[in-house]
């Protein structure tokens, strides 16, 4: 992905941050240092992104994003971590576009560790002289060749 690209996908995830930021502040008990871990998390994601687009980086981008969603969109609509039992529409509203945003990171940060592995992969196999078959294929043949150069 381009440097701009990248930069973008580092935005959304500081704004996942601040997402969470809004969150926390309505969050009490274990729900509150989750919150603020994740918090955590984002910004750490964001600096990755913005200064080096690691397969790493876009792979913890995907994963983290996917576990926000798996544990965000079963629940209600109307549910609370505290004891209230009451959400405040900052939290619901937040946590809405959090969801959404989620799915933005992840669909992005899939697509970019398909093309790049893909990519890669490809290149390996230019550069090693394998297309359409095997590794070891290749290397027979390739130890076919250099017994041939060497006994006429």
């Amino acid at each position: 992905m381009s440097r701009f690209g990248r930069r973008v996908c580092a935005v959304l995830a500081a704004c996942s941050a601040a997402l969470h930021a809004v969150s926390l502040i309505s969050a009490t008990g274990i729900t509150a240092v989750l919150t603020a871990v994740m918090l955590v998390v984002c910004l750490y994601c964001a600096r990755d992104l913005w200064e080096r687009g690691t397969l790493r980086a876009w792979t913890t981008v995907a994963l983290m994003n996917l576990a926000m969603i798996a544990l965000h969109l079963p629940m209600p609509a109307g549910h609370h971590h505290g004891a209230s039992g009451v959400m405040p529409a900052s939290h619901a509203v937040a946590m809405t576009a959090a969801t959404w945003l989620a799915l933005v990171e992840v669909t992005a940060a899939a697509s970019v560790l398909f093309w790049r592995t893909r990519s890669r992969e490809i290149l390996l196999r230019e550069r090693h002289g394998v297309h359409q078959t095997s590794r070891l294929q290749g290397a027979v043949a390739a130890r076919r060749q250099q017994i041939a150069a060497v006994d006429p």
